[in-house]
């Protein structure tokens, strides 16, 4: 059982490919939504309220599965990494799959933005590398070396601030939305598969 958060730019519109990869390819069950603000959801998006509509869509994916919220895969990919992260780190998870993912905003923008003080401007914030800490179960990340959006060493610093167990799949010549490789879909499928059984004590 899975729940994707998507990218800043992402949709459920243009996420239906990821349905059928999880689910023909993974064998997984999978929702995907909307932050408030995004596709079909109305509201304006904000840290707090993208960090609630997470909370939300897993507890209502867990009710309607009748499944224990802490038995349900979290994955991210950029934005949705930092989000995840939240609520692994908050409440817990199966497992933790973070793909081209920060380890805090300010990190990110201050590469992109270097004659302005944006680390003490920014509000949002999303400090997935000080959170990542409290999450204690099954981790893995991939991201791509060439990454323009993410820099690649953003990514290792949010992983090398996590626990145990982990991986990380660096992809040679990766870009920030390119497509999922063979060599992380074989990493992902494997990660899966030896995930302990849902309810088992970590």
């Amino acid at each position: 059982m899975v729940l994707y958060a998507g990218g800043n730019a992402e949709t459920i519109a243009g996420n239906r490919w990821l349905l059928q990869l999880f689910r023909d390819k993974l064998g997984c069950s999978i929702l995907i939504f909307d932050y408030r603000g995004y596709g079909q959801s109305e509201g304006t998006p904000s840290e707090r309220g993208i960090l609630a509509d997470a909370r939300a869509a897993r507890h209502w994916l867990a009710d309607r599965a009748g499944v224990a919220e802490a038995d349900i895969v979290l994955v991210g990919h950029s934005l949705g990494g930092g989000v995840m992260v939240d609520l692994a780190a908050r409440d817990g998870a199966r497992a933790l799959v973070l793909e081209n993912t920060f380890s805090s905003l300010p990190d990110v923008a201050s590469r992109h933005i270097k004659f302005l003080p944006v680390r003490l401007m920014m509000t949002t914030r999303l400090d997935s590398r000080s959170k990542i800490r409290d999450y204690r179960g099954p981790l893995l990340q991939t991201h791509g070396d060439a990454d323009r959006v993410i820099p690649f060493d953003l990514g290792r610093r949010l992983f090398d601030g996590a626990n145990e167990p982990k991986k990380f799949v660096a992809i040679p010549g990766g870009g920030h939305n390119d497509p999922p490789t063979r060599e992380y879909l074989e990493a992902l499928d494997q990660f899966l598969g030896s995930l302990p059984a849902a309810g088992a004590r970590r």
